[in-house]
């Protein structure tokens, strides 16, 4: 699950808690590794050795090894500069050893050193890095031992043993910090992406829900405008007429209202599954609006041609809405014209013709978003569609959509 802006829930306050847990381990690291070299060297000074000039440089090798313990605090930040500190401080601890002072310095600060600039370096410089604390570690070592073949291997031996250790853990480290930062970085990613779908998904439902109330709005209040004048001019001299041209006024709002309620209604119900749907209008419907169309006043002629039953139920939603929103601009611009509506089916596609005898585009300057809308209908199914001036006189609308027989993949 993810928030609104993409990221995984607590992926922030992780890292902080990582972040300030990871300061108080070096923070003790630190502080335990300097009490271990302040109390193992006051134990030789006061239990091993008695004399005073090597009690001191006891104390010198221990104070140089906290020095190198306390870089560590850094280590996070400037791990080039702690190897480099931890390493000087094991080499003046060698060094001393090799005259004789008793000193306690296990190579615990350097090889959390070289675990560290392993952990944040790539793998040319560590391969450099290492070979190099290999030689100094081998060195300081040589410094404090007597110099024989036996010892050599042995120095050789601890010196790998301790720069493998830190490099190895520490490289393993770093490519796994970075493998789960990859795969966090990926899952921020996938949740941006899918807010982004889920943005899209309702911005294009927004639009449907627009073009849709276009279509019904537009058509049913233009019928109602050609219904209610007709009504008017026979109001004296055809009062029965006039009533029922008041009538179909009517029937042309309840028509609408039905039909709104029928789209809106789901936006109203939680539960998609149980929202109460009507039948959404189809190819048969056409009928039914050629013949409404025709009560207003409007002389249409309608040619089916093919079976709409293999049809699916949105080609047949958006055959209906073209021809709809076609008929309003006839009824708003040509409303004394003849037109033709056809539909023509075909295994194929579905061609779709309102033909009318008005005075065409020029005259009337049509505009709207009427023909944009059924151009982005025909366009979802990759159909396509022409509007404009008939050569003979008048306005087409002419529409392409291919289709699928039900059953085909």
């Amino acid at each position: 699950m993810t928030n609104s802006f993409g990221h995984l829930p607590g992926s922030d306050g992780t890292a902080a808690l990582r972040r300030l847990s990871g300061k108080y381990f070096d923070q003790a690291l630190v502080v335990g590794l300097s009490l271990l070299h302040l109390c193992t060297g006051l134990l030789i000074v006061l239990f091993v050795r008695r004399d005073q000039g090597h009690q001191v440089l006891t104390l010198i090798g221990s104070l140089a090894l906290v020095l190198g313990d306390l870089s560590l605090i850094r280590r996070r930040t400037q791990p080039a500069l702690v190897l480099v500190g931890t390493l000087l401080a094991f080499f003046v601890a060698e060094l001393l050893k090799g005259f004789s002072v008793p000193i306690f310095d296990a190579p615990i600060a350097l090889i959390v050193a070289i675990y560290s600039y392993a952990l944040r370096s790539n793998l040319s410089k560590l391969y450099k890095t290492a070979l190099l604390t290999w030689l100094g570690v081998i060195v300081a070592m040589s410094l404090a031992a007597p110099f024989n073949l036996g010892s050599l291997f042995g120095i050789i031996a601890i010196a790998t043993l301790v720069v493998g250790v830190g490099s190895t853990t520490g490289l393993y480290a770093g490519i796994r910090r970075d493998y789960v930062a990859q795969l966090l970085e990926r899952a921020e990613t996938l949740a941006r992406e899918r807010n982004l779908l889920a943005d899209k998904a309702v911005a294009e439902e927004r639009v449907r829900i627009a073009r849709e109330l276009h279509d019904i709005v537009s058509h049913h209040i233009a019928l109602m405008v050609i219904e209610a004048n007709a009504a008017r001019a026979t109001l004296t001299s055809h009062p029965s007429k006039s009533a029922e041209m008041i009538d179909q006024v009517a029937s042309s709002g309840r028509s609408a209202l039905n039909e709104m309620r029928r789209m809106l209604g789901v936006l109203r119900t939680a539960d998609l599954a149980t929202a109460p749907l009507g039948p959404s209008p189809g190819i048969e419907e056409i009928r039914g609006l050629v013949h409404r169309t025709e009560e207003a006043g409007i002389s249409v002629e309608y040619v089916m041609e093919g079976d709409p039953s293999s049809l699916s139920e949105q080609v047949q939603l958006s055959c209906y809405r073209i021809i709809q929103e076609a008929l309003t601009n006839v009824i708003k611009y040509a409303p004394s014209s003849h037109t033709l509506v056809k539909v023509a089916i075909t295994q194929t596609d579905v061609v779709l013709a309102v033909l009318d005898d008005g005075p065409g585009e020029a005259s009337n300057k049509r505009v709207g978003h009427g023909i944009a809308g059924m151009q982005e209908r025909v366009a979802i199914f990759g159909g396509s569609l022409v509007a404009g001036n008939r050569i003979a006189g008048g306005f087409e609308i002419k529409a392409s959509i291919p289709v699928m027989e039900q059953g085909q993949p």
